[in-house]
């Protein structure tokens, strides 16, 4: 009995190591102090361009802004789970890709889509892809054995999926719906519940945040590879580990305990930098955008609610917050409802010279506060130093 017993626990501890040979305790940089001067968030802009999103019957998306992203210098957003609409590089509106039903080409939940280099569109409904060309016609549709929540395309030749309530966390598919890989058990940390879960993080990688914790997993494009690592090298940052402890101990009920834990929100990616939200998690206190410059592995600014918004003038240091559901290669997109911008151009009146003040009044400072309500969002489209 003894031996058996021995016997089984080598045996758990074999499987466990062989389930972790892809963990390291690599990281990717470190944090700094959140500095105490404010600083003015356009110095800390290379760039930064703004695209109202043009407001007719067939485009309007109202205040359920989904996933939005680039390609081709073209924008895709989804809203309220049920539309995906196409604007052009100047915010004209285009085209809807598909619609709700049970049809050829209809889907009855736009639950995640991307698109390929070429602009032929893909579109997860459940456990069923929905592919179209370019023009959004519909070309056919392939059937899955799981059930994903987000997807990412390869290369143009293979699928990512983050399972949904599935026995893995990560998938990789073909264009056929043929599983190649699965990856990482999951649990509660693990299954998250954001638009995106696979970030751009450089050329040719996407990171995907655990949970809050501080920990995350990388796949490379050119490997075909998911590895773990750290995000920071901050001990005091919840780790994934720590987050399933708690989550089976406490079950989502341990913030009087744990009030003052460390962790990380949501972050947004490019082919140059990652920026990603980070503090106390269930309290305000201490809450910063940290920005890394991917090549170098360091944090190039930190951004705190101490800070400026002389970009959109909306009262909130953060306006690049809602990045964290767009996707693009060469800059960072968020989106700003454009009766925040023109209550912002009224109360900060004392930015009148700045260029960015002066874009925003000329497209919006002619209209009434109830039009400009009913408009769709604008784009904000800004890079980094």
């Amino acid at each position: 009995m003894k031996r058996t017993l021995i016997l089984l626990i080598l045996i758990t501890t074999i499987i466990g190591c062989n389930e972790r040979k892809n963990l390291s305790d690599e990281h990717i940089t470190c944090l700094k102090p959140v500095p105490d001067k404010p600083q003015q968030i356009s110095g800390m802009l290379k760039s930064v361009r703004f695209i109202p999103l043009e407001t007719t019957d067939q485009s309007l998306i109202g205040r359920m802004t989904g996933k939005i992203k680039k390609i081709n210098n073209k924008y895709y957003v989804s809203h309220s789970r049920k539309e995906l609409l196409e604007f052009d590089e100047n915010g004209l509106f285009l085209r809807k890709i598909g619609r709700i039903g049970t049809g050829p080409g209809e889907y009855s939940e736009l639950c995640d889509y991307d698109v390929f280099e070429n602009g032929n569109i893909l579109i997860e409904d459940a456990m069923k892809l929905i592919f179209y060309d370019r023009d959004g016609k519909y070309l056919h549709s392939v059937m899955l054995d799981f059930m994903p929540y987000n997807i990412k395309i390869v290369k143009d030749e293979r699928i990512l999926a983050s399972g949904s309530g599935e026995e893995y966390a990560f998938y990789e598919i073909d264009l056929s719906g043929k599983v190649i890989k699965k990856e990482f058990k999951s649990n509660k940390a693990t299954r998250w519940g954001s638009p995106i879960a696979f970030i751009t993080y450089g050329q040719d990688k996407t990171i995907t945040k655990i949970g809050r914790s501080n920990d995350c997993i990388l796949y490379d494009f050119n490997d075909k590879n998911f590895s773990y690592t750290r995000l920071v090298c901050d001990n005091d940052i919840l780790s994934s580990v720590k987050e399933e402890e708690l989550n089976q101990v406490y079950n989502d009920k341990y913030e009087d305990v744990y009030r003052n834990v460390n962790g990380i929100f949501t972050m947004a990616g490019s082919d140059s930098h990652l920026f990603f939200l980070s503090g106390y998690i269930f309290s305000d206190n201490k809450k910063s955008i940290q920005v890394l410059n991917i090549e170098t592995g360091n944090i190039e600014h930190v951004i705190s609610n101490k800070d400026i918004d002389d970009v959109t003038f909306t009262d909130n240091p953060f306006f690049m917050f809602g990045a964290w559901g767009t996707d693009a290669k060469d800059c960072f997109i968020t989106y700003i409802y454009p009766d925040k911008i023109w209550n912002g151009l009224k109360k900060h009146s004392d930015f009148e010279e700045n260029p960015n003040y002066k874009k925003l009044k000329e497209l919006f400072m002619d209209k009434s506060e109830d039009e400009v309500i009913d408009e769709n969002p604008m784009l904000v489209e800004f890079v980094f130093k």
